[in-house]
């Protein structure tokens, strides 16, 4: 059977087709691995907690402790800034932090935290502004384990320049 230009050209453009396609299952897969998160604890969190100030720590009923900051303080929306997660009697295999607007649709940010060692995790984040004067947000550690995944949720207010 003889193929014609236009059939080979089909053939051509299904193969350059499949090889673009293959990146992006990829990075499907990695996407969506790190967006089901399954909790299976959430973390005590004192009311006394307020980043805006200082660090805050998270208990979890086997003990672990989780201390987590957002410099500079106050926390306020456009500037770089720098979060710290360290973690006490517990171990991960990543950290990553979920900011969402609390009551106001902001999108998806869930920057991953780098290890350090000695179990402490940094990274970078920014808010985005908001047209409320105050912007209501919450900020959640998604530590993964051998264990599971556990989260400490931390909310914060921040006022808009």
């Amino acid at each position: 059977m003889v193929l014609k230009l236009a059939d080979k050209q089909t053939i051509w453009m299904f193969v350059l087709t499949g090889f673009l396609l293959i990146p992006v299952v990829f990075i499907s897969m990695d996407v969506l691995k790190h967006i089901n998160t399954d909790p299976v604890e959430t973390a005590y969190i004192s009311k006394d907690c307020d980043l805006h100030t200082s660090s805050c720590e998270a208990l979890f009923k086997d003990g672990g402790k989780l201390i987590f900051s957002i410099k500079p303080t106050p926390v306020a929306p456009l500037l770089p800034l720098e979060l710290r997660a360290e973690l006490v009697s517990m171990d991960a295999e990543s950290v990553r932090v979920d900011f969402q607007g609390v009551g106001v649709e902001m999108g998806f940010y869930r920057p991953q935290l780098t290890d350090q060692g000695n179990n402490v995790y940094t990274g970078t984040a920014s808010l985005a502004v908001c047209t409320l004067d105050k912007m209501l947000w919450q900020s959640t550690v998604i530590i993964k384990s051998d264990k599971g995944t556990v989260v400490a949720p931390f909310q914060f207010e921040v006022e808009q320049p």
